[in-house]
């Protein structure tokens, strides 16, 4: 493996002459947004305009950032759930390297991490999450000279339990309190919370001081809220009715998915309005995270800091409203679950949008490269696409998909546990019996619902550009350096923990 190798920042590289080259070009700050389960098309600046609310803008801030760097469309998670996500977007690397596709594991102690970087370089490196999976058994507070959760500690949940407590007894003064019931209680007030007021407040504070005081800053945000349930109304009452003022249905965001759990998906109790304030009520989470951003972009603007900061907003997947049989995330590897916004500002030599395909991994150099640091945190080639992947179950209940995708297809496949092999073998279509390939034009099927004939010779010509690539991605790992299994593996979750998890969708 290529290992970093950390430039002294002069001038982006340009005149490094001294002592007067580095006094009148101060090295960048950095500031990476993570907002989890956001969509690319829901946002405004990739064309996204409110269906029952067309006098508001979903994310005014966001849609401003855009306006004033750099736009990619082609932008791709390496998977369509958090963890692995933030694995590739903190090494560098896809799935398939680093390895970390459950629960289990942490990032390699032998795979250098972004901020591990910065902080060889002298920067201050300030982290602020608000999802369980970027905690730091997965290896995330690496290079953290503070890495801070923003999720409700147990004092703080405690107190939310006694009000949700109170106001269910006062609705029904026999409920009947088991400690069955208090503990599911407990995990709703956690999946109910809403924290991204929260990362903007500590990474206020830890931005705090003199910023001529400071060395420049790598700070690490990461907002949640956009992830189900969609709860609006618990932060702006007001908000999440004018999102959609005309609905008078019974679903909303609240324990919507409880709801369909014993349901059939595909014979999903929603109407299409139904599903259209399902939706409305996810823009507006959006747009009460996208308020909160705008208020750590006008901290910097107020503080004389915005100038010379360089901004990367990305998403760590997407989510589903059943384009493919499926609700939220971690199901499938289609584009509304892996197509994801990638927006950068002070970003040199890129044009207002791009079609330039990127995988999440690539975010780290492109960050490093910008802010004079040689970050290869893989000896990659130049790839033809990008891929991602998406790993569940253990033993004999383990599933694969992949998938690979470039400017205009995408190829996506599918894997089942074999009882003979005793490992993983590509799935057949239970009808035709042809090996479980898909792959879409996104020039005229742009939703992904009809694949071209596997045997064409355009979808022959894909298959062929996706090997290449695939055993370029294979070469390219047998050149890192892996720990040993033991080495890699997470602190356990406890049985709260992986309860809360699974409530909200997860069992990776």
């Amino acid at each position: 493996m290529v290992k970093p190798r950390v430039l002294i920042f002069l001038g982006l590289l340009g005149q490094a002459c001294g002592p007067v080259a580095l006094e009148s070009t101060p090295a960048p700050n950095v500031l990476l947004i993570s907002i989890d389960s956001l969509r690319q098309d829901r946002l405004g600046c990739y064309g996204h305009q409110l269906e029952f609310a067309n006098r508001l803008d979903v994310s005014p801030n966001i849609d401003t950032l855009a306006k004033q760097g750099t736009r990619f469309i082609n932008a791709f998670s390496s998977s369509s759930w958090t963890l692995p996500a933030h694995a590739s977007l903190m090494t560098g690397l896809s799935d398939y390297e680093h390895g970390v596709e459950s629960s289990r594991f942490k990032i390699d102690p032998k795979h250098p991490v972004l901020a591990e970087s910065f902080q060889d370089a002298g920067y201050a490196t300030l982290g602020v999450f608000s999802g369980s999976f970027l905690d730091s058994r997965h290896g995330f507070g690496r290079g953290f000279n503070q890495y801070q959760s923003a999720i409700l500690d147990a004092q703080q949940t405690n107190a939310l339990l006694e009000l949700e407590r109170q106001k269910i007894s006062a609705e029904d003064p026999d409920f009947l309190w088991t400690a069955e019931r208090l503990t599911h209680l407990r995990k709703i007030v956690l999946r109910y919370d809403h924290s991204s007021e929260r990362v903007v407040d500590r990474a206020i504070e830890m931005l705090g001081g003199s910023a001529e005081d400071r060395a420049p800053f790598f700070l690490f945000t990461h907002f949640f809220d956009v992830h189900h349930d969609y709860l609006p109304e618990r932060v702006d009452e007001l908000l999440a009715k004018s999102f959609d003022p005309s609905y008078e249905g019974p679903w909303n965001g609240k324990d919507w998915l409880d709801k369909l759990r014993p349901q059939s998906l595909k014979n999903s109790p929603l109407s299409e309005r139904d599903l259209a304030h399902i939706k409305a009520m996810y823009d507006a989470e959006i747009h009460l995270v996208d308020r909160q951003v705008g208020r750590l972009f006008s901290y910097l603007q107020d503080t004389g800091q915005w100038d010379n900061t360089i901004v990367v907003l990305v998403s760590d997947h997407g989510e589903e409203f059943f384009e493919h049989g499926n609700v939220t995330h971690g199901k499938n590897l289609h584009d509304e679950s892996i197509r994801i916004p990638l927006i950068v500002k002070g970003i040199a030599g890129l044009p207002s949008t791009t079609v330039e395909v990127r995988g999440i991994q690539a975010v780290a150099e492109l960050i490093g490269d910008q802010a004079g640091l040689d970050i290869h945190l893989s000896d990659q080639p130049d790839f033809l696409g990008t891929f991602s992947r998406l790993k569940v179950g253990t033993g004999s209940s383990q599933a694969l998909r992949d998938s690979w995708r470039d400017e205009e297809f995408s190829l996506l496949r599918a894997f089942e546990f074999d009882q003979e092999s005793q490992d993983l073998q590509l799935a057949r279509h239970p009808i035709s019996g042809q090996p479980a390939i898909l792959i879409y034009n996104h020039n005229t099927d742009p939703t992904e619902t009809h694949p071209i004939p596997i045997n064409s010779p355009r979808a022959r010509l894909v298959k062929a550009r996706f090997e290449q690539d695939l055993e370029r991605l294979k070469a390219s790992n047998k050149k890192l350096e892996h720990s040993v299994e033991a080495k890699r593996l997470a602190e356990e979750y406890s049985k709260e923990e992986m309860e809360l998890l699974e409530e909200l969708g997860y069992a990776h």
